[in-house]
């Protein structure tokens, strides 16, 4: 299957949830595995705060989902990395 079909069903089987505040950056087969990658988006109300702003991204995490058709799925999330700008400190959860 092509990459983009690859995306259409990953954006298919993942919860509502997940897709209002990550997207699929990209998904990967191979004969055992499928990997989605997810990036966190920037919320409405964070690109309209000057105080807060994105500095690149976290470290990826994997997270094993349950198998489909027989392959493991492995979702690797990478999270915002905020910044206050007044104080230049890193906030940890918005």
């Amino acid at each position: 299957m092509n990459n983009q079909g690859l995306l259409s069903l990953a954006q298919l089987i993942l919860p509502s949830e997940i897709l209002l505040n990550f997207e699929v950056t990209g998904v990967e087969e191979d004969s055992s595995f499928i990997r989605i990658h997810l990036d966190e988006m920037v919320k409405a109300e964070y690109k309209s705060n000057p105080d807060i702003e994105s500095k690149g991204f976290c470290d990826a995490v994997t997270i094993r989902d349950f198998p489909i058709r027989n392959k493991g799925v492995d979702l690797i999330v990478r999270r915002r990395r905020w910044y206050t700008t007044k104080r230049r400190i890193g906030i940890q959860k918005l």
